[in-house]
């Protein structure tokens, strides 16, 4: 809260507006220096995590990577790797290293872990588990030397996003180019 109101008229003059990216940063730095945190993991490990996942949206992958595996390892050694929000972090995490850092082989494996384990605990259909699946999707793809698997697993999750995000959301249209990407690479124009 007290890093949100920096950003408000009261805080700052008109003429010096603090950008969002100001007070993130902001959020960022007090997290990592204030020993109050670290006495919170769980708290600790859902800013973390927030901080990182709009870090990666802003394309700021080195702080969302640092931030992510921080959520990650703390939810890790306070839940268990095997409870549903560690299992997101590592999706998040996931994604990051494969569409963002474009590091696959440490990458892969986050991502189909965490996608499996969310799928037997939250359901195939649920959000986080699409999410999950798209960090999966992303390592088996992007690197382009596993073309029919990333053909079958492109065709699942289009159907998933269809489902979950509807048709119209940015997701599925995302996920519409991908699968024509990849039938084109082989040929499959028609398609």
């Amino acid at each position: 809260e007290h890093l949100l109101f920096k950003a408000t008229p009261e805080e700052n003059a008109h003429a010096h507006r603090v950008t969002m990216e100001e007070v993130l940063d902001s959020a960022a730095e007090k997290l990592s220096h204030d020993p109050a945190f670290r006495q919170e993991p769980e708290i600790t490990a859902t800013l973390r995590l927030a901080i990182g996942t709009t870090y990666y949206k802003m394309g700021r992958l080195t702080e969302a990577e640092y931030h992510l595996r921080d959520a990650w390892n703390l939810r890790r050694n306070t839940l268990g790797a095997r409870h549903v929000d560690t299992c997101i972090a590592q999706a998040r995490l996931a994604e990051c290293l494969v569409v963002g850092l474009r590091r696959f082989e440490e990458g892969e494996p986050l991502a189909l872990e965490a996608w499996r384990e969310l799928e037997m605990q939250l359901g195939r259909k649920h959000p986080q588990t699409v999410e999950a699946f798209y960090a999966y999707f992303g390592a088996v793809t992007i690197p382009g030397m596993r073309i029919t698997e990333a053909e079958r697993l492109g065709r699942e999750l289009l159907v998933l996003r269809e489902t979950v995000n509807g048709p119209d959301d940015y997701r599925t249209t995302d996920m519409l180019g991908n699968l024509a990407f990849i039938l084109a690479v082989q040929g499959k124009y028609a398609e």
